[in-house]
């Protein structure tokens, strides 16, 4: 189960988030509007609500929900104003510890495999 960690921040350069705005929230937004509601896909913030480099681990079924949600997450991180200052790739046996995060980011587990993104 690959799983990569990103840490975000204010994109200054889209000046999109209002001064007093949390990133947390943009950066979940983001997220959500990436996973575009497939179902195998998840996500767990791993910090506060108010930290301002939030960190969130993604979840992916398998290389090709991870290849879905990578043709997207550029353009919904610019329009939230945010961007990923770092991001790693956990090793594979670190995935094992996946197990104890809460599921967050999606509805059910009745479907299986991401649907290809028609453009």
């Amino acid at each position: 189960m690959p799983v990569r960690v990103y840490k975000f921040e204010r994109d200054v350069a889209t000046d999109f988030l209002a001064p007093g705005q949390s990133v947390s929230p943009a950066a979940s937004e983001a997220l959500i509007a990436a996973i575009n509601g497939q179902l195998t896909i998840r996500y767990e913030v791993l910090t506060e609500a108010n930290n301002p480099r939030p960190i969130i681990a993604v979840i992916f079924a398998d290389p090709f929900c991870r290849q879905h949600f990578d043709s997207l997450i550029e353009a919904t991180l610019v329009l939230n104003g945010v961007r990923a200052r770092e991001v790693r790739e956990l090793e594979p046996h670190a995935s094992l510890e996946v197990g104890r995060l809460r599921k967050v980011g999606s509805a059910n587990d009745s479907q299986t495999g991401c649907v290809p993104h028609v453009a």
